[in-house]
């Protein structure tokens, strides 16, 4: 006889199961990372990027450490789940983690879909958002999961993992075979696959919006909040800017009714077509706060194919890319500035190692966190 998800009416074992001390990096935010960090810690990364350094290569480790916590969080989880009287096999662990999916905490979401080697993502697609599907899908997933584990225990023999750990709520050993092991696996890497593709969302928006409004800062412009926003005020901006048809990461005002919209993005050299279409996506005239308004275009990407078909068509355009794995990337932007504007900012001659010591001695004038 199945197991059906109106065998369990309660979430709570599945949520108190997880490591409470480690809850919330499942629901880690920008500001959390802020906080962690600390203020001198987001002003060398800012400053990094600005002299060329690669975003990934420095908020990759503060991933890693996330995914190694979470990561000992579910193995704890599983081992919790293994103990649990009603939750002693494979199958009802998987029923469970789908009667909690549907109506358990929102911010154990996330878990639940690991358990069932889901994303976010893949329940759109996998499940289309339809859970009527879901009692089907966890009993194929069941079936799959103890096909597999007796595959390997013909390959490899029989697994006998004896796992422990000393709290409040156990001190015995419990006895993992494949079955086990291989649904903590699933869960592992589906969270890996969530983590990550969370982060990197966070982290490029984070830092997208610090490293505009600092470097537009020290060009000598001045920060105007969203209450403030106007196209009438010329030498201010202002950081993601909703107005038109899309978003832009940031609106320069070099003069009255005349503007500069930026979209800035780490992307490399394997998304070429998504800096073109960053380009693509501006309006030439577009209607401004109730004005028309010339706009012109500057698109920031971590770096772009060696054909470089990307920044010979903004050329043809009113408009220009940087590439922020240029070193002191910031100089050309100045340059490309001095086109459009007409009036060029000292850093654009500077020698490398003037420009490194300038921007290190602004960067610290400027107060970054007004930017997250």
């Amino acid at each position: 006889m199945g197991v059906t998800m109106s065998n369990f009416n309660d979430s709570d074992i599945f949520f108190e199961s997880f490591p409470a001390e480690f809850r919330s990096l499942l629901t880690g935010s920008g500001k959390d990372f802020v906080k962690t960090a600390g203020d001198d810690i987001i002003r060398e990364a800012v400053l990094g990027i600005l002299i060329g350094e690669n975003l990934r290569n420095q908020t990759e480790f503060f991933t890693k450490r996330r995914l190694l916590l979470i990561s000992a969080s579910l193995f704890v989880q599983c081992l919790r789940l293994s103990h649990t009287g009603d939750l002693d096999n494979v199958k009802k662990i998987l029923t469970y983690a789908g009667q909690s999916l549907q109506t358990g905490r929102k911010n154990m979401n996330w878990i639940s879909q690991w358990f069932l080697g889901l994303t976010g993502k893949s329940v759109q697609n996998v499940l289309r958002s339809d859970f009527s599907s879901l009692d089907d899908y966890v009993q194929r997933l069941s079936v799959l999961i103890r096909e597999t584990s007796q595959e390997t225990n013909k390959s490899f023999g029989e697994l006998k993992l004896i796992a422990g750990f000393k709290d409040k709520d156990a001190t015995e050993n419990i006895s993992w075979d494949w079955e086990k092991f291989l649904l903590f696996t699933m869960v592992v890497g589906a969270g890996t696959l969530a983590i990550r593709g969370s982060e990197k969302s966070m982290y490029g928006k984070l830092f997208g919006n610090m490293v505009l409004g600092t470097i537009l800062s020290i060009f000598g412009y001045q920060y105007l909040t969203k209450e403030e926003r106007t196209v009438k005020q010329g030498g201010t901006f202002w950081l993601s800017d909703l107005s038109g048809n899309r978003e832009s990461d940031a609106t320069l005002v070099y003069q009255p009714g005349k503007i500069i919209r930026f979209d800035i993005g780490f992307i490399g050299k394997g998304n070429p077509e998504m800096s073109k279409d960053k380009l693509s996506r501006f309006e030439r005239e577009l209607e401004t706060l109730g004005k028309v308004t010339h706009s012109k275009t500057i698109v920031i990407v971590d770096s772009l194919t060696t054909t470089q078909t990307t920044a010979r068509s903004a050329k043809k355009g009113n408009a220009a890319i940087i590439q922020m794995s240029m070193a002191l990337w910031p100089r050309q932007l100045a340059l490309e500035l001095s086109r459009f504007i007409k009036s060029e900012h000292p850093l654009a001659k500077m020698t490398d190692e003037e420009a490194i010591l300038y921007l290190q001695k602004e960067i610290n004038n400027i107060q970054i966190n007004n930017f997250f």
